[in-house]
């Protein structure tokens, strides 16, 4: 089972349709959720390379777990 955060995740990704660095891939997810939707999916912090979502990180992380067992 899917989060609606979580698809956004692999919608972006797949609306990118080319290998992204992860944070690049933060970059957009922030501009994304700022422009495009009302309420943001996620909440971005200041952090060394700019705004970074650990809900975002955490989500990321279990979709690849997700992937490798299946």
């Amino acid at each position: 089972m899917l989060f609606q955060r979580q698809r956004l995740l692999l919608t972006l990704l797949d609306a990118v349709d080319e290998p992204v660095g992860h944070t690049d891939f933060q970059k957009l997810l922030f501009l994304y959720t700022r422009d495009c939707e009302g309420m943001p999916s996620y909440d971005f912090v200041p952090y060394k390379f700019g705004a970074f979502s650990f809900t975002s990180y955490a989500d990321k992380r279990k979709l690849i777990a997700k992937a490798d067992c299946g």
